[in-house]
This record gives C-alpha cells, sequence and structure tokens, in this order.
C-alpha cells in the first residue's frame, strides 16, 4: 500500500470555501450580538460569539482526526455509524 498523505488527497477549494464561510458566520454571530457598551473584542464564553468560537475551536482536532482514518473503516463500520447518529440525534 502507498504511504499516501491526508493533505494529498484533499479538496483545496472546498476547504478553502469552508473555512471562509466558518469565519463569515461567526463574524456575524459576532456583529449582531455585539452592543454598544462592550469593548472591541472580549473572549466571553456566555455570549453566543463566545461559544461558537468554542465550538469551532474543539471541532479543528475532530476534522483532522476524522480524516485521517482510513476510509475503509467508514465503509466497515457505517450501519453501526448511521444507527449511533440516528440515536444521538
Amino acid at each position: 500500500m502507498k504511504n499516501q498523505s491526508v493533505t494529498n488527497n484533499l479538496d483545496w477549494i472546498s476547504v478553502i470555501i469552508y473555512i471562509v464561510l466558518v469565519i463569515m458566520g461567526w463574524l456575524n454571530i459576532y456583529s449582531s450580538s455585539l452592543s454598544l457598551s462592550d469593548e472591541p473584542f472580549t473572549l466571553d464564553l456566555t455570549q453566543f460569539y463566545g461559544k461558537q468560537l468554542l465550538s469551532i475551536a474543539l471541532a479543528i482536532p475532530l476534522i483532522f482526526v476524522v480524516l485521517s482514518v482510513d476510509g475503509k473503516f467508514y465503509e466497515k463500520f457505517s450501519s453501526i455509524i448511521y444507527i449511533i447518529g440516528l440515536f444521538s440525534l
């Protein structure tokens, strides 16, 4: 089996579009929840923008874990992953 890097098989245009959409979404949440009495930028986890930024930061390592797993794993356990996904909803 060839030694293939995860970055070689990525669709970089989709990755860049995803990053731009995440940044734009966070900026929209930040700008809509900011009041005039607030300081320019404070990382407040009680506000919507702080919670969203925390979820973005926690999702980044999860993305790398999902991408590092071999595709055969997902093919083999797809029905189990599907059932777990349904129950988690």
